[in-house]
C-alpha cells in the first residue's frame, strides 16, 4: 500500500521570500529586505544571529478575504511556503547542516519504510504545510485540496487506497479534513489511519505556550514572553490546539488548566474564551476570527469515518494545569496538576475521542503502550514504535 505521512506542529520545514519587506521594530533594522526562497526553519542563522528578523517574519496578520471572512496571510513583502510537497525532505529531517538544524524527524520511521522496499515521493509520500495556519478557514480552502489531489495521485499509482500515518497535531488537520469528506470518497481513496501521540482534542500545554510564549527550560520565561508570544499568538495553529471539551462528551470536565493567584481566577477548557480575553496582547478580534472557526470546524466529536489505530503512551507526567502569580500573566508560573499522557498530550486527548468514534460503530484499534521514559516527539524514534507501526501498515 502507499504511504501518505501529515507531521504536527512545526514538523515541516518552511522556506520563505523577501520582496520589498519594510521593518518597524527597531531591532529588524538590518534584517535583509530581498530574498529569493531560502530555508527558513530550522535555520540556525536565522534563530541565532537574526533572531528579531525571524520572530518579525513568522508572526501573521489578519486580511479579509473576497468573500469577507476573516482570514490569517503572511506580513506584506514575506511569502512562506512548506518545503517539498509530495516528497520527503520536508519532514525528515527540518533542516541540514548548511542550511538549518538538522533535527531527524520523521527519518528513521521514513528509513524503516524504505527498507521495506518503499520509494520517497512515489510510494511513500509526505504533505507537507504550514503549520502555523491550521484553524484558518481560508488556509483550509487552499491546502485541502492540494491534500485530497495528492491522495488521489498517490492512490492512482498504487491502483489501491492509501494508507494515512499522522503525529500529535497531524491527526488534527487529517482529522478535520476527512470529517469534511465525503464516505464515498473515504471509502474508494484512504484505507486506514495510523495515528501516533495524536492531540485529537487539543492539549493543556499549548495554552501556557500561547500565553507565555515557548517555555523549554532553557529559554527564560520573561525572554521568552517578550520575544515570542506575540508571535506566536498570530497562529491559528496554537488555538486549534487549545483543549477542546467534544460536546457533549466533556472530556476535560471541570478540570483547571489555568490559574491565576493575583486575581484567583481559574479557567477550565469552557472557559478557554474568557482565559484569551484576560491574557492576550493583542485585541479580541485578532484572534476571535480564529477561535470562532476552529470551533465550528475541529470538532473531535465528529468521525473521520476510515479505520483508525490510535497509538500511544501513557506513562510520562503531563502537565495539566498550571496557576500563574501576577495578574498580568507576564511573570513565571508553576505546574499545579499533572495527567498520564506523553510530556506533550495528556491521555485524556489521546484516547477519549476515537473511543467515542468506536461506540458509534467506527472501527477503531486503541494501542496505549508505557515504554519506560518514551516521550511524545521521541517515540518518532523508538524502535517498538517504528515495529509496531510497520506491522500496522502492513496488516
Amino acid at each position: 500500500y502507499q504511504r501518505r505521512v501529515h507531521g504536527g506542529l512545526i514538523s515541516s520545514a518552511l522556506e520563505i521570500k523577501l520582496e520589498n519587506r519594510n521593518y518597524t521594530h527597531p531591532a529588524t533594522q538590518l534584517c535583509p529586505r530581498n530574498a529569493d526562497w531560502y530555508h527558513f526553519w530550522m535555520n540556525g542563522f536565522e534563530l541565532t544571529t537574526r533572531l528579531f528578523c525571524f520572530i518579525d517574519n513568522i508572526e501573521l496578520r489578519l486580511v479579509k478575504s473576497p468573500t469577507g471572512e476573516v482570514c490569517c496571510a503572511d506580513k506584506p513583502g514575506v511569502s512562506m511556503r512548506p518545503a517539498d510537497f509530495g516528497g520527503i525532505n520536508g519532514s525528515a529531517s527540518l533542516g541540514t547542516w548548511k542550511q538549518g538544524i538538522p533535527f531527524p524527524l520523521y527519518r528513521s520511521i521514513f528509513e524503516a519504510l524504505i527498507a521495506k522496499g518503499y520509494v520517497a515521493g512515489a510510494t511513500l509520500r509526505v504533505a507537507t504545510y504550514d503549520w502555523r495556519k491550521h484553524g484558518d478557514v481560508c488556509w483550509q480552502k487552499e491546502y485541502f485540496p492540494r491534500l485530497k489531489e495528492l491522495i488521489e495521485t498517490t492512490s492512482a499509482m498504487a491502483g489501491r487506497p492509501v494508507d494515512l500515518l499522522a503525529h500529535s497535531m497531524g491527526c488534527q488537520v487529517i482529522h478535520q479534513f476527512l470529517a469534511h469528506s465525503t464516505l464515498f470518497w473515504k471509502k474508494r481513496y484512504i484505507r486506514k489511519l495510523v495515528g501516533l501521540g495524536c492531540s485529537w482534542a487539543g492539549t493543556a500545554q499549548l495554552m501556557w505556550n500561547f500565553i507565555a510564549g515557548p517555555t523549554k527550560g532553557f529559554v527564560p520565561l520573561f525572554l521568552s514572553h517578550l520575544a515570542a508570544s506575540g508571535a506566536t499568538q498570530t497562529w491559528p495553529s496554537i488555538l486549534a490546539l487549545a483543549p477542546h471539551q467534544m460536546a457533549p462528551l466533556y472530556v476535560w470536565g471541570k478540570t483547571v488548566i489555568v490559574s491565576n493567584k493575583a486575581t484567583e481566577k481559574n479557567y477550565t477548557a469552557d472557559q478557554i474564551d474568557t482565559l484569551l480575553t484576560d491574557v492576550t496582547v493583542r485585541p479580541p478580534e485578532y484572534w476571535k476570527p480564529y477561535w470562532i472557526n476552529i470551533r465550528k470546524q475541529v470538532s473531535p466529536f465528529l468521525a473521520p469515518q476510515v479505520p483508525v489505530v490510535n497509538i500511544f503512551i501513557t506513562d510520562v507526567s503531563t502537565d495539566l494545569g498550571v496557576e500563574f502569580y501576577d495578574a498580568n500573566f507576564t511573570g513565571s508560573f508553576k505546574v499545579i496538576q499533572q495527567s498520564e499522557g506523553d510530556g506533550d498530550v495528556n491521555r485524556v486527548s489521546m484516547e477519549a475521542p476515537p473511543a467515542s468514534w468506536a461506540k458509534r460503530g467506527w472501527p477503531v484499534e486503541q494501542i496505549p503502550l508505557q515504554l519506560g521514559g518514551v516521550e511524545h516527539v521521541t517515540m518518532l524514534w523508538s524502535p517498538k514504535i517504528i515495529e509496531l507501526v510497520l506491522q500496522k501498515l502492513s496488516g
